[in-house]
């Protein structure tokens, strides 16, 4: 992982961080000590401290989970972020994989692509942008977008009718020094302003300031400009507007120069120019027109097969839905390998609402599309592996429990025949292998149920947790008269799940109340809140208390804390519960009581996704 591009960060489910690359440690300003070990708040990353953030950071599913955030470095610069982590099953223990990439220049970036983007459109200031033909001056400018401030000065409902030359919308008494001007400055690729009389379709005149100004000057065939007339007649110039909407266009001509390579596809005349940017992503010279021709067949020709179809219909869509073209793919390269790539693109129509132009920019994402397909193997043989052990497991529990019983049965035929025969040492003997017998049946039937909670195929349903609640109450009634326990229930919600493993889940917790009680009779008492998609079960109880040092080792399979003689158990029921609550989308942990005792806190989604049935 040291070698990928993004910080990576590997994060236990209590939040601690086990493993970072060198990556993360240039991108949070922490050294490798002083981040491993640590939980992610104590590193002060500034989204952690929003509400249920840890929980977004840290995700209930295998998948793939992504989103954006912003936080504060070290040195207390404010970094935007796109997160994408994954939870991976490592030797047992659910680990986030959480790869975290410094987007803050391509937000600041496309936020003034948008500015520009939108300023152009609502501007009260005419404006249009106009392709010109620089190998025969006689041509007519090309108009490409007309505003409706324009529309409005001009009289003209769309671009026909005023490609006039060398000035758009001039007339009679125009200077004709002011149009050679004009055409040298174009000739020169330099921009202009300069007032100017103007007519309107009608023949009306108005003085305008006009401001030309190049898009784009490195193709040799042709130019873009950008012409912006600001009415003058009656009002005064507004300096201070035009140098911004100036200094807005070269903002966005470097947003284009950032990205790895670009496109764009003149839709009416259906030729597509590439920026030198593109072919050399793909190992080709930037002015190699022969191995990647400004035609409309390089757009496909050059995708992988696999996804051709899935890209082309995309774009498609795209133009009949008016949406933004947005998709991976793979593109071959001058040495016939493929190169993933991420491919983004607006779409620009004219007044009838038909596409004219589309726009769009790459940039390589192969090293990143490597990672994840190892995440996935490797994700893919850990589902494996866990699917073998818990088969083993199932079917040892099976074939172990026959001759236990074989054993405990000749065991207490011994006693009961042969007593008599045999010293007080020898019943000794007897009676701690029928011990014995028992509480390795009991580890075996335990064993049993831990395996079924993940090969238990019933369906997901809504169930009503105080029917559950109201069985476990019944089912302990006896123990809970005999120790004089209070379970006090307040009202629970209805969620989807799996009833029976939800009832040993909650019997589990309960119980464990009332076992480990102190000298006080046993009190266990469950509530529940919201929690967004999710739902949280507190079953809080005034017994003997967990020490903080344990809270996350008491889940661990056959963990115990106190001798047999003490308390008896297996050391599986907390293991149980929480993978019942994993199965369920959730978690569980023990929540410090200030007043003694133990509160197990545990989530379950209200919903049961896809990924969980």
């Amino acid at each position: 992982m040291d070698h990928v591009p993004s910080a990576v960060l590997w994060i236990a489910r209590d939040g601690s961080i086990t493993h970072v690359n060198d990556q993360a440690t240039k991108l949070l300003g922490f050294s490798h000590d002083e981040m491993l070990g640590k939980s992610v708040s104590q590193i002060d990353l500034g989204f952690l401290t929003e509400p249920q953030s840890l929980d977004r950071y840290l995700p209930p599913a295998e998948d793939l989970s992504e989103f954006s955030t912003r936080f504060a470095h070290r040195d207390g610069t404010e970094i935007s972020v796109e997160v994408a982590n994954r939870l991976i099953e490592v030797n047992g223990t659910m680990m986030c994989c959480a790869f975290v990439r410094d987007v803050s220049k391509l937000k600041q970036n496309q936020r003034e692509l948008r500015l520009v983007s939108a300023g152009m459109r609502h501007s009260i200031d005419a404006t249009l942008i106009a392709e010109v033909d620089l190998r025969d001056t006689t041509k007519k400018p090309k108009v490409l977008y007309v505003n409706d401030a324009f529309k409005l000065m001009s009289s003209y409902d769309d671009s026909v009718g005023i490609e006039n030359t060398p000035a758009i919308l001039s007339g009679p008494e125009t200077s004709q020094g002011l149009l050679r001007l004009i055409q040298d400055q174009i000739d020169q690729r330099q921009p202009l302003r300069h007032e100017i009389l103007a007519y309107t379709k009608h023949g009306s005149k108005f003085w305008a300031e006009l401001c030309l100004s190049p898009i784009s000057g490195w193709l040799d065939e042709s130019s873009y400009w950008m012409i912006v007339y600001r009415d003058i007649t009656n009002r005064k110039l507004d300096e201070k507007r035009l140098a911004a909407l100036r200094d807005s266009l070269k903002v966005m001509v470097q947003l284009f120069a950032t990205t790895d390579g670009v496109w764009d596809w003149d839709i009416a005349q259906n030729k597509v120019e590439f920026q030198s940017g593109y072919r050399k992503l793909l190992g080709y010279d930037g002015d190699d027109l022969i191995g990647i021709p400004n035609a409309m067949e390089s757009l496909g020709s050059n995708i992988h097969p696999d996804d051709r179809e899935r890209v082309l219909t995309s774009r498609r869509n795209s133009l009949e839905s008016r949406t933004p073209f947005e998709e991976e793919f793979r593109l071959r390269c001058k040495d016939g390998s493929y190169l993933w790539v991420h491919d983004r693109a607006t779409v620009i129509y004219n007044e009838s609402g038909d596409p004219i132009r589309m726009a769009g920019s790459i940039y390589d994402i192969s090293q990143r599309k490597i990672t994840e397909a190892a995440l996935d193997l490797e994700r893919e043989m850990l589902k494996r592996s866990n699917a073998d052990l818990e088969q083993f497991a199932y079917a040892a529990s099976h074939d172990l429990q026959e001759p236990l019983r074989a054993v405990s049965g000749f065991m207490e035929l011994l006693r009961q025949r042969h007593s008599r025969q045999l010293d007080e040492q020898a019943q000794g003997y007897i009676k701690k292998s029928i011990d014995g017998a028992a509480r390795l049946n009991q580890l075996i039937t335990d064993l049993l149920h831990f395996s079924r909670v993940t090969r238990d195929e019933s369906r997901f349903v809504n169930v009503d947790l105080n029917v559950c609640v109201a069985n476990v109450k019944k089912n302990l009634e006896r123990l809970a008269r005999e120790t004089s326990a209070s379970i006090q229930v307040e009202p629970l919600p209805t969620i989807m799940g799996i009833e029976s493993l939800l009832m040993q889940l909650l019997q589990n917790l309960i119980e464990n109340g009332i076992k480990y009680r102190g000298e006080n009779p046993p009190t266990v008492k469950v509530s529940s809140n919201d929690a967004g998609k999710f739902v949280e079960i507190r079953i809080a109880d005034n017994g003997i208390g967990i020490p903080p040092e344990f809270h996350q080792q008491v889940f661990t399979l056959f963990k115990r804390l106190h001798h047999r003689e003490e308390y008896q158990g297996t050391g599986i029921g907390l293991a149980i519960c929480q993978r019942v609550a994993e199965r369920h989308g959730g978690s569980i942990t023990i929540e410090d009581k200030q007043d003694g005792g133990t509160c197990f806190v545990v989530r379950l989604l209200k919903q049961i996704e896809s990924q969980f049935l």
